[in-house]
């Protein structure tokens, strides 16, 4: 019975032994070893998340243009200045201080206390008028008033034609006829001759200013500014796009005549406002003040 067991121990351990030789005869091997390395998963996961756009992102891209990108401004009409025709208009000049925008103010005759600046569309009416300033002198003056707050009195009188009033005689006070009586009649006093305006100084060789026969308003013409010849009077003038006629143009604005020194001979349309006086002396008998 001992020897029965033994023998089972020793055929158990012999199958123990055989079972782990086994085993280690199955991992060794000729082959080479396996080696793990990891995948580089975290570029490709980045990539693929920048290529996503986020909800946020979708709903900033969906926005439409706001109104500032899409609109653009338009700028302004220009303004114009009221104008009022001078017809004949009486009254007398005075001196202004210095350093105002004019040197002359106009008194209205038949308006005391009102007064405008003045100033003349020419050099040669210039003078004349600084020719009669601060003098009893009546002059009647002809162009057109623009209101401007900032001249004299709140307008400025542009003059193209002026002249010495005519001054009404004074013939005195008629006084009742006296009774008859046997005394012969004293003969009345001879009424006064008219006195005459005395004329307007300045150069003999000043020509007699021209009347303008007619004046209309301009309104937004559009045209371009073209130069005359050398050796003739004026240096350019205004051609209407849609008349094709032409007209002298200038300004008593220093800011506006280099405007249109720059725009002569350039071709480029340009709009104007102002008045336009018929029967002077300028290119074709009229001529455009801006």
């Amino acid at each position: 019975m001992r020897s029965l067991s033994r023998i089972v121990v020793l055929l158990g351990a012999y199958l123990m032994a055989l079972a782990i030789s086994g085993c280690q005869g199955f991992t060794v091997r000729d082959e080479p070893p396996v080696t793990w390395v990891p995948l580089p998963t975290v570029a490709s996961t980045a990539t693929a998340e920048a290529a996503v756009p986020t909800p946020a992102q979708l709903i900033v891209d969906e926005q439409p243009p706001t109104a500032t990108a899409s609109v653009t401004a338009t700028p302004a009409p220009p303004t114009t200045e009221p104008i009022e025709m001078v017809q004949g208009w009486k009254g007398t000049l005075h001196s202004l201080p210095d350093g105002g925008k004019t040197d002359i103010a106009f008194r209205l005759q038949d308006q005391p206390g009102k007064e405008s600046a003045i100033t003349a569309s020419s050099a040669a009416l210039q003078s004349r008028l600084e020719s009669v300033v601060d003098s009893p002198t009546v002059v009647q003056v002809w162009g057109v008033l623009r209101k401007s707050a900032t001249e004299h009195g709140g307008s400025l009188i542009v003059v193209d034609r002026v002249e010495a009033a005519e001054i009404q005689p004074d013939v005195g006070t008629p006084t009742a006829t006296p009774p008859p009586t046997d005394l012969p009649a004293t003969p009345s006093p001879e009424p006064p001759a008219p006195i005459a305006a005395p004329p307007l100084a300045g150069p003999a060789s000043t020509p007699t200013l021209i009347m303008a026969t007619a004046t209309e308003l301009v309104d937004g013409w559009v045209g371009v500014i073209q130069g005359l010849p050398p050796g003739t009077s004026y240096t350019d003038y205004f051609e209407r796009s849609d008349t094709s006629a032409q007209y002298g143009i200038s300004s008593l604005v220093p800011r506006i005549e280099e405007d249109l020194a720059a725009y002569r001979d350039t071709g480029r349309a340009v709009r104007i406002w102002g008045v336009v006086d018929f029967g002077v002396i300028d290119h074709m008998g009229r001529r455009i003040v801006v």
